[in-house]
């Protein structure tokens, strides 16, 4: 994994731990972990890992075509977002129609082991123009690995991509 540090990161105290896991650190009167884990569910793994450049404002996951390596390997960068150290997971294609639901269950379990013990916000990466029964089935499918209290911090973001602007590159 990759760690990004600065200048601030050096006037920052040492991260406390204790054997229930990181200390709850008070920000703004909001309880924030100190490593916040977010894992990207997609049906396109060129939209959500350009999601996950997003969140952590670096080009760490690559999307140059849609054989990239992490349609096979999951992968998982850090950095820090608003002064928290956040660790990003996109996972390696849970949407191919071959995959069986052990297969899928693998998958998932290898993203949540990235983001031990599991993540605190699932973002959903969801482009309509694209989205089909058998993907919302999958989307299901994947939520149901998740317990409830999961499911409540689950966040849809729509991917719309703008059409126009790629059809005047080709011109």
């Amino acid at each position: 994994m990759e760690m990004h540090t600065s200048k601030l990161d050096e006037k920052r105290p040492a991260m406390e731990t204790s054997c229930k896991g990181p200390m709850i650190r008070k920000r703004r009167s909001i309880d924030m972990p100190v490593n916040f884990r977010i894992m990207l569910v997609g049906n396109n793994w060129l939209r959500t890992s350009k999601v996950g450049n997003t969140l952590l404002d670096k080009e760490v996951f690559e999307y140059k075509d849609n054989s990239s390596p992490g349609k096979n390997h999951s992968s998982a960068f850090t950095g820090y977002v608003r002064n928290t150290h956040t660790t990003v997971v996109c996972p390696a294609d849970l949407f191919a129609s071959d995959f069986t639901d052990i297969t899928v269950r693998q998958r998932v379990k290898e993203c949540t082991s990235l983001c031990h013990p599991g993540p605190h916000a699932l973002v959903l990466v969801v482009d309509p123009s694209d989205f089909r029964e058998q993907h919302r089935r999958r989307m299901e499918q994947i939520m149901d690995f998740f317990s409830e209290q999961a499911r409540k911090h689950a966040i849809v973001f729509i991917y719309k991509e703008k059409r126009e602007k790629i059809r005047k590159l080709k011109k």
